[in-house]
């Protein structure tokens, strides 16, 4: 009940900071969606300078190894169920980010209303909060490396914003459809809501589970 109590203190004041920062919705949809794409081309980097002594002690200062039976969130090819490689998960993420656009910016007559300096200026303060949280998420040790594992796997174990981001589209999509129903414009919240609602109770999941390794 305590974890899931301060997490939820954590969403509320999430949403409260984002509400009294005045900073429009969209940055942060694609400021979560530009530090993924980030963090995936760092593994595949690490993963490939890993190979020397002096390389790979660095890195170890950066990530964490995997935990006990820690799951892959990575997805796989549906006819072969294998983990898709790094090419497709920087496709996948370009596609989710187009597709994040048009739902951000979509009105009710169905056409997209963003003027280029707008997206421009967003497009610039998202690509500055994205590396001031990459650069936390280095520091905090947030990524998870197995140096001795397939990149797919590694890849997969950091995959669980993908996941996240998964379903949020699926949620703001059905906001966007009844958004329209209702005559209402783009509202950059019908995206970064699920986007902090998804992740809540992903971070909710995680902080049980690593509370039940630690006992003993």
């Amino acid at each position: 009940m305590g974890i899931l109590l301060v997490h939820f203190i954590g969403l509320a004041l999430a949403f409260f900071g984002i509400l009294r920062s005045g900073e429009r919705p969209p940055v942060l949809v694609y400021a979560f969606i530009l530090e993924f794409l980030l963090r995936l081309v760092t593994i595949q980097l690490m993963l490939r300078a890993v190979r020397t002594n002096t390389v790979a002690r660095a890195i170890s200062h950066l990530t964490l190894p995997p935990e006990p039976g820690q799951v892959s969130y990575g997805p796989v090819f549906e006819d072969t169920r294998q983990p898709i490689p790094f090419r497709t998960y920087v496709l996948v993420v370009l596609t989710f980010g187009a597709m994040a656009f048009v739902l951000v910016n979509v009105g009710a007559d169905r056409e997209i209303h963003m003027d280029v300096a707008t997206f421009l200026r967003d497009l610039r303060w998202a690509s500055l909060l994205a590396a001031t949280y990459w650069a936390q998420g280095l520091i905090a040790r947030t990524i998870t490396l197995d140096p001795a594992a397939p990149p797919e796997l590694n890849l997969g174990y950091n995959a669980r914003d993908l996941v996240i981001l998964t379903f949020a589209l699926l949620t703001a999509g059905a906001a966007v459809v009844a958004r329209q129903m209702s005559g209402l414009n783009s509202s950059g919240w019908v995206l970064l809501a699920p986007l902090l609602v998804v992740r809540f109770f992903f971070d909710v999941s995680s902080a049980r589970s690593a509370a039940k390794r630690a006992r003993p």
